[in-house]
C-alpha cells in the first residue's frame, strides 16, 4: 500500500493547472472544486456512462447481441439519411442532364441559324436598319444643335 501523504501530494492542485470541474462525492478522497457541475450535468453523465457500460458488456460477454445493436443502428439511422441523400443526387442529375440536354439543343438552333441564308440576310437588314437609325439620329441632333446656335446669335 502506498503512503497517504504521496497519494494526497498526487491528488492536490498544482499551482498554474486549472481544473473545470471534479464530482465532489465525499469518499472520492480527490481534490475538491469549487465549481459544483448541475444536476442536469450530473445525470447526463450518468446516463451516457450507463450505456456506455451496457455497451461494452455486450460487447464483451454477448457478441452477437452487440452486432444486431450494431445492425439496429444502420437500419434506423445511417438508411434512412442515405435513402435522402441518394433522392436528393438522382433529382440534381436529372437537373444536370436536362441542362445539358437545352444546351445541345440550343447549340444545334444556333448552328442552325448560321447556314440557313433566309435567317442570314434577316440579320443583315436588322443591323442596316439599326445603322440608318443610328445615323438619322445622329443627323437630327446636328440640326437642333445648328438651330440652337443659329438662334443664339
Amino acid at each position: 500500500m502506498m503512503d497517504p501523504h504521496i497519494l494526497k501530494a498526487a491528488y492536490e492542485p498544482r499551482q498554474g493547472i486549472t481544473r473545470n470541474f471534479v464530482f465532489d462525492d465525499e469518499d472520492s478522497g480527490g481534490p475538491q472544486s469549487s465549481v459544483k457541475p448541475s444536476s442536469e450535468m450530473l445525470s447526463w453523465s450518468k446516463s451516457i456512462t450507463r450505456k456506455s457500460s451496457e455497451n461494452l458488456h455486450l460487447l464483451v460477454n454477448e457478441t452477437s447481441m452487440a452486432l444486431y445493436r450494431i445492425e439496429e443502428n444502420i437500419v434506423d439511422r445511417a438508411i434512412p439519411d442515405l435513402k435522402a441523400i441518394t433522392h436528393q443526387v438522382e433529382k440534381v442529375t436529372q437537373i444536370v442532364e436536362d441542362t445539358g440536354y437545352d444546351v445541345g439543343y440550343s447549340a444545334g438552333l444556333l448552328q442552325t441559324v448560321n447556314v440557313v441564308p433566309q435567317l442570314q440576310n434577316i440579320q443583315a437588314w436588322l443591323k442596316n436598319s439599326l445603322n440608318t437609325a443610328t445615323q438619322i439620329r445622329e443627323l437630327h441632333e446636328r440640326r437642333i444643335r445648328q438651330s440652337n446656335q443659329a438662334a443664339s446669335s
